[in-house]
């Protein structure tokens, strides 16, 4: 960064240098940094130190070649517990230091809630306590695994006809993006309240929810605005982000956010 140099490290060692699109996301523990699949079979990893690669195979789709991770979760010092995008993939527990995959976890429950043509399982997941919680997607329920119980589990929120975006947890409550809006849940008493009604938008779904002091902010995919939700009395801010960038470059016009973080303030 300071030298505004860039190095070539060195190719993934289990694929060609025509392979695309291998990693979705990448996390760093202690010197080494994990690349997780989106079209790919395994788990790369880069020593820091030592500057070498390895590579860890996870367990394919009985449908596909590959394996999608959508997100991986610390369990504990050692084990990351890795969400499967596709109905069929397996929740698989990592340990990170013997750099293998220790258990794969069959969701038996929530296979037989995958409809879509696509066998999408799930795009978003979080932790609340004991358990990661990952949609159901484009249906309303929840898909849960207690990783200290080891059991899996199906919630089931009436009233929502389903969900397509992010899952976030505050510390007491989650949010969740459905199709008609922003919604809050209490998990443990199944107290589901819609906050901010998006039923008459086309565009710009929520692709990222944020937790920002006590505000909740609404990253839009495509087109429209920033939504922000104030958590203790429900006020709604709306940010207009497309009129700035569309006036100072077209290219802005369509864009795809994948991910988005706080700096400085």
């Amino acid at each position: 960064i300071e030298s505004n140099e860039i190095t070539f490290i060195g190719r993934f060692p289990q694929h060609s240098a025509g392979d695309t699109e291998l990693h979705l996301f990448a996390k760093k523990y202690g010197d080494k940094i994990y690349f997780f699949p989106k079209c790919s079979i395994s788990i790369d990893i880069y020593d820091l130190k030592t500057g070498k690669f390895t590579s860890v195979v996870c367990s394919a789709n009985r449908l596909n070649r590959y394996v999608t991770a959508i997100d991986a979760f610390l369990l504990d010092k050692d084990t990351l517990l890795i969400v499967p995008c596709y109905s069929g993939m397996p929740l698989q527990e990592f340990s990170i230091r013997k750099e293998e995959i220790i258990r794969s976890i069959e969701l038996k429950e929530t296979n037989q809630y995958v409809k879509n043509e696509a066998n999408t399982m799930s795009l978003y997941a979080c932790k609340v306590q004991d358990e990661i919680l990952y949609p159901i997607h484009g249906t309303n329920r929840i898909g849960s695994y207690n990783f200290k119980k080891k059991t899996e589990k199906i919630y089931l929120l009436k009233g929502l006809k389903k969900i397509l975006g992010d899952i976030v947890y505050d510390g007491s409550d989650l949010w969740i993006n459905a199709d008609q809006g922003i919604y809050q849940w209490k998990p443990y008493n199944n107290s589901l309240k819609l906050i901010c009604d998006c039923s008459s938008e086309k565009e710009g779904w929520i692709e990222q929810f944020i937790l920002y002091k006590q505000e909740l902010i609404g990253i839009p995919r495509w087109l429209n605005k920033i939504k922000i939700i104030d958590g203790s009395d429900f006020s709604l801010k709306e940010v207009y982000i497309d009129k700035f960038f569309l006036s100072k470059n077209q290219d802005m016009s369509w864009r795809d956010v994948r991910e988005s973080f706080v700096w400085r303030d």
